[in-house]
């Protein structure tokens, strides 16, 4: 992981205790490891609950226009 993402673990395992491993935006749940926690912000450094979002890789490359 980039150093600039921070302390990805950190967040990862909170968003993993609090919520349920599913993306938030299509309801995605068969495969832990394709779901990402995404900054709405898109503020790497803002890790409060209200800025991160569980989505999988999917939504998340859609939401960062990768695709």
């Amino acid at each position: 992981m980039p150093k600039h993402y921070g302390s990805s673990m950190e967040y990862r395992a909170l968003m993993l205790r609090v919520k349920k491993i599913r993306c938030e935006r299509c309801g995605y749940d068969k495969n832990r490891a394709a779901i990402v926690v995404h900054h709405k912000d898109r503020n790497r450094r803002n890790n409060t609950i209200d800025n991160l979002e569980m989505l999988c890789a999917n939504c998340h490359a859609i939401e960062h226009c990768v695709v």
